[in-house]
């Protein structure tokens, strides 16, 4: 069924043009980890992670009871953390088996409590990164944090407390970073607030427009 700019596929009402948009970011991400110029690899980082976190803003609807919260919670602990370390336990597998890199028990059990997409370096001990699987866990806090405090506050002073989560998220990432990369996730409260507003507003949004927004932003951040 086709409404407007947005295509439905049933049964599950999936929009289609958002999936695929969701998919062409998750191969950026990849790309962007892969051999690039500075210059490229900068202009991927400015836009693709945002633009995945304000689309899941985008096509997520928000609890209304405390049922409804503890119902997305286990959901998302689901599809979300057990990927993630499903994921990671296989990238270490392959690290250790096949690239004999040495990790301390330490070191791995760190890795999986801090989920960072690159290795941290705390006193001259170096944590590994849990791999690009990073985005799955802090998804999975963003979601659920923003859920909460929007039921907890009635839906009111979203944009206020997104705005200074992110401010938050900015000043404490630039100084250490938080297990389950929860810096991460207060830094992505307003791209998945706007996603929330657009949607809550009825602005429908499209691939040209994503398109157009995209080549602006990036030109402006070049």
């Amino acid at each position: 069924m086709i409404h407007g700019e947005i295509c439905f596929m049933e049964p599950k009402n999936r929009i289609l043009w958002i999936d695929f948009t969701k998919a062409v970011v998750m191969l950026l991400v990849i790309i962007g980890h892969s051999s690039l110029p500075n210059f490229l690899r900068g202009a991927l980082y400015s836009f693709h992670m945002p633009l995945f976190f304000l689309l899941s803003g985008y096509t997520t609807k928000c609890s209304e009871t405390k049922q409804q919260i503890f119902q997305r919670i286990r959901k998302t602990a689901k599809g979300l953390l057990l990927r993630a370390y499903l994921l990671w336990v296989i990238r270490l597998m392959i690290y250790l088996i096949i690239s004999r890199v040495q990790y301390s028990l330490p070191q791995i059990v760190l890795s999986a409590i801090w989920a960072g997409g690159a290795e941290y370096t705390i006193s001259g001990f170096t944590i590994p990164a849990i791999g690009m699987t990073w985005f799955l866990v802090t998804l999975f806090l963003l979601r659920n944090a923003y859920d909460i405090l929007q039921y907890l506050m009635h839906k009111k002073h979203m944009t206020l407390i997104s705005v200074c989560a992110t401010v938050l998220g900015m000043g404490v990432g630039l100084l250490f970073r938080l297990p389950l990369s929860f810096d991460l996730a207060l830094l992505s409260f307003l791209f998945y607030h706007c996603g929330q507003l657009l949607s809550q507003k009825g602005i429908q949004v499209s691939v040209p427009k994503i398109a157009a927004s995209t080549i602006l932003w990036g030109g402006t951040v070049y």
